[in-house]
């Protein structure tokens, strides 16, 4: 049986009461172990999609123990091509509002960079989050900031990402906490949400691993405020 936090049960309810819509929601329950996970998630809302791009393996349905449930395993693998992962809310793009970008998630091994971003249609970012070797980087317009962590191997952590388009800024959450708050977008350009991306580069010259699992990927647009951060 999934065994989830009350936290993740608390998501759902507070997305109706307060007004917040998801827009993408995959969970990998309906998926089988060991193969991809489907392109069109199972359940509402309809329209949501995924995309996948790497060699056979490197992106795959697992069942967590440390999660407590199905999750989806990225492989940065050996050798090229990339790995990148890809969640598109329906609707896109979306270009005014506020909204939510969250996820469950743990590294396995994290010697390679794995970066995480907002992108529009035409590939402009709201921000950059780099993990690696235990830690986070995030850079916005303002810069580089660090998220404080450390993120070690096998210790799950929520992330939730605040997009704000009227503002143009965005705030980090993890596990329930403020760490970066309103910095504004890494690409002035940056004018729509087109999809959040996991991405490994391709290993070349060298094959420092990375391996990342992660559940729960819920993409909200936000109404009344939502009740993510209560305790």
């Amino acid at each position: 049986m999934r065994k989830k936090p009350a936290l993740l049960a608390l998501v759902v309810i507070g997305s109706v009461l307060a007004g917040c819509a998801p827009i993408l929601k995959a969970n990998f329950e309906a998926d089988t172990v060991g193969s991809p996970p489907s392109l069109s998630p199972a359940g509402s809302p309809e329209g949501d999609r995924l995309t996948l791009q790497g060699s056979t393996g490197s992106i795959v349905v697992v069942q967590s123990g440390i999660l407590g449930s199905k999750a989806v395993k990225l492989d940065r693998t050996s050798a090229p091509p990339a790995t990148v992962f890809d969640g598109i809310p329906t609707g896109a793009p979306h270009r005014g509002g506020s909204y939510d970008v969250c996820f469950r998630a743990y590294s396995l091994e994290d010697k390679a960079p794995l970066n995480i971003s907002i992108q529009s249609s035409t590939r402009k970012r709201a921000f950059l989050a780099v993990f690696k070797n235990g830690a986070c980087e995030v850079i916005s317009g303002n810069g580089k900031d660090s998220l404080p962590g450390p993120y070690s191997q096998q210790m799950a952590h929520t992330f939730c990402f605040r997009v704000r388009m009227s503002d143009r800024t965005f705030s980090v959450s993890v596990d329930d906490e403020w760490r970066i708050t309103e910095q504004p977008f890494l690409d002035a350009e940056f004018s729509e949400i087109q999809f959040i991306r996991f991405e490994y580069f391709p290993a070349v010259l060298e094959a420092f691993p990375g391996v990342y699992v992660l559940d729960d990927l819920i993409i909200s647009e936000r109404g009344w405020p939502s009740i993510w951060f209560l305790k």
